[in-house]
């Protein structure tokens, strides 16, 4: 009995303490799993799909964070499943609900995609505000996060040019209340396309709303730059810049980070490696529980 006592004391304080601490989340996987499960990692939470399955398995091992499949500006956001939604925040250690701001192109016919004019940006932006002001009446604005996307320069995968301006996602914020899901990754790949300097377009956005951020590395794959894989040299660097922006209060302090590397039913390039997830994982834990 008085074992018993003193583990349930020492999950206690250890889960006290990590409460306290900025998290680090890692897509799930059975790589993940298998690390975990010989000790050879450590991780606060998996991060998942909205896949009711996938979401059980990753609870067997670890508190699994939701990261919800809600696109504005696709006409998607009038017939999603909040019910669905609903029950994975109520049996994961999910926080916010978050949107992806992806205006489509197919959404705006008089829109030219690339339009930087007042009116055009106006458009695609009266949309989006309708989109996130469904979810923001379902679920209430301090639990509604907007995450920014990568924009290619006006490739035929990209979305409106609206969505990369920081100046709408800074507007959706503040008319929203909503929070900010920043994107390193996402950010870096805009500021290539946009000719920014990586530091001066996060500057722009509104930092201060910070609720959530996610990280990857990037490579070129098919003649376009991607994200999702393991952190090269730049990648790190800019992490360990943003960690210091929040370290030193001039960014909002977001309840976890999340290492967006690997997952399942993908394939190479994509799929994970063990040995990256051993290398960067343990440095990545170092770093994110110290600010």
């Amino acid at each position: 009995m008085a074992y018993d006592r003193r583990k349930k004391t020492e999950c206690r304080e250890k889960r006290e303490v990590r409460q306290k601490l900025l998290l680090l989340a890692l897509n799930y996987s059975q790589e993940a799993v298998s690390l975990l499960a010989q000790k050879r990692i450590d991780l606060d939470l998996f991060k998942c799909p909205d896949w009711p399955d996938l979401v059980a398995q990753a609870q067997s091992c670890l508190p699994t964070h939701v990261h919800f499949g809600l696109n504005a500006g696709t006409g998607q956001i009038p017939n999603v499943d909040f019910k669905l939604v609903e029950d994975l925040l109520s049996r994961t250690t999910t926080r916010n609900v978050n949107i992806h701001i992806s205006p489509d192109r197919a959404q705006f016919k008089g829109v030219s995609p690339n339009d930087t004019k007042p009116a055009s940006i106006e458009a695609v932006a009266d949309v989006l505000l309708q989109d996130i002001g469904r979810v923001v009446q379902r679920f209430g604005k301090d639990r509604v996060i907007i995450e920014n996307m990568p924009w290619w320069g006006g490739l035929e995968v990209d979305y409106m040019r609206a969505a990369a301006e920081t100046s709408v996602l800074t507007m959706l914020v503040n008319e929203t209340g909503c929070g900010l899901l920043l994107d390193i990754a996402h950010a870096r790949i805009t500021s290539m396309h946009l000719r920014i300097p990586f530091r001066d377009y996060i500057a722009q956005l509104p930092v201060r709303s910070l609720r959530e951020m996610h990280i990857t590395g990037l490579s070129m794959v098919e003649g376009r730059m991607r994200d999702h894989f393991p952190l090269e040299e730049a990648a790190w660097d800019s992490f360990s810049w943003a960690i210091d922006q929040i370290s030193q209060g001039r960014w909002a302090r977001p309840w976890m980070v999340a290492f967006e590397y690997g997952g399942v039913r993908l394939l190479p390039p994509f799929a994970p490696e063990p040995s990256v997830l051993l290398e960067q994982v343990p440095r990545l834990m170092q770093m994110v529980h110290s600010a």
